[in-house]
C-alpha cells in the first residue's frame, strides 16, 4: 500500500488468530501489531497512532478513551460470547473471515483515518 505509514491494531482472545490475521495484512503490504490484552492494546494506542482497530468484540475498548478518532472494525466471536464492544454503526465482520470482505473493510475504514490526517 503506497502511503500508508500508520500500523493496524489487533486485539482477539485468540492469539492464534491474531497472528494469522496480523500475518494476511502483513502479506499484503500493512503493517499490523496484535496482542491479546486490552490493557496492552490501551498503551500501545497511548503510544503510537494506528489507522485501525481490529477487535474481538467481546472485549472492552478503553483505547477509545485515548484516541477516539481510532476507526474500529469488530471481528463477531465464533464462539456466540455476548458483545462488549458493539455500538450502533460499528461494522461487524462473521466468522469465517472472508479475506476479501476483511480487506475492503481494513482499506475502507483505514483510509478514512488517513483522510483526517492529510
Amino acid at each position: 500500500m503506497a502511503g500508508f505509514v500508520d500500523a493496524i491494531l489487533i486485539m482477539d482472545r485468540d492469539a492464534e488468530f491474531c497472528r494469522s490475521l496480523a500475518d494476511g495484512l502483513t502479506a499484503t503490504g500493512y503493517v499490523a501489531v496484535w496482542t491479546t490484552e486490552p490493557r496492552a492494546a490501551a498503551r500501545l494506542v497511548a503510544e503510537q497512532r494506528f489507522a485501525l482497530l481490529v477487535v474481538d468484540e467481546t472485549l472492552p475498548l478503553p483505547m477509545v478513551r485515548i484516541d477516539p478518532g481510532l476507526p474500529i472494525l469488530c471481528v463477531r466471536s465464533a464462539d456466540g460470547a455476548q458483545p462488549v464492544t458493539r455500538a450502533p454503526g460499528l461494522p461487524v465482520i462473521e466468522p469465517p473471515i472472508d479475506r476479501h470482505l476483511l480487506l475492503a473493510h481494513v482499506w475502507t475504514l483505514a483510509g478514512s483515518r488517513r483522510g483526517l490526517a492529510s
